[in-house]
């Protein structure tokens, strides 16, 4: 299957990328509010290459030989979570114990909800979904340090991207 790159966000790890599906997809519905809120329940989805692999093997004759044929068949993993931290990529203190009123926060992250969904390498660009069943970020990447430490990128990147589609 095919990708073209519609457009990537300047702001955050987010891309749009258009395929032409053989089969007829279903539309997830995405969060029209960022009202994500700290230990808010989440299920992060994807097809990790570090999870368990199966394979579909079958044999061909061609030019009278036989041939062995092994097709790895992607597998979907279901991960579920909590949301442990929001972060902004800057915002301003208000007069926190850690920082006095007006000091300026700098996350070196930047703007990403950080969760205890154990996924991996796979999941990235995978929907996160709240309790709801409605996407609130896009999964992004690990941390190498400890496997429960994932993060996302909030929806509202995504939703600045994708233009407004005409519903038949």
């Amino acid at each position: 299957m095919r990708g073209d790159l519609v457009s990537f966000s300047p702001d955050a790890d987010v891309a749009v990328i258009k395929i032409s599906p053989v089969t007829r997809l279903v539309p997830l519905e995405i969060s029209q509010v960022d009202d994500v809120t700290l230990a808010g329940n989440v299920t992060v989805i994807g097809y990790p290459g570090a999870s368990l692999q199966d394979f579909a093997v079958t044999t061909t004759k061609e030019a009278g030989v036989a041939q062995l044929n092994r097709e790895f068949i992607p597998a979907i993993t279901v991960n579920t979570g909590v949301i442990s931290r929001l972060t902004a990529a800057q915002q301003t203190a208000s007069g926190a114990a850690s920082a006095p009123a007006g000091t300026r926060i700098d996350s070196t992250l930047g703007d990403v909800y950080q969760l205890t969904a154990t996924a991996s390498a796979g999941n990235s660009g995978g929907p996160v979904f709240d309790s709801h069943g409605k996407v609130i970020a896009i999964f992004t990447y690990g941390s190498t340090k400890r496997e429960t430490n994932t993060y996302a990128v909030p929806i509202h990147y995504g939703r600045e991207m994708i233009p407004a589609q005409r519903r038949n």
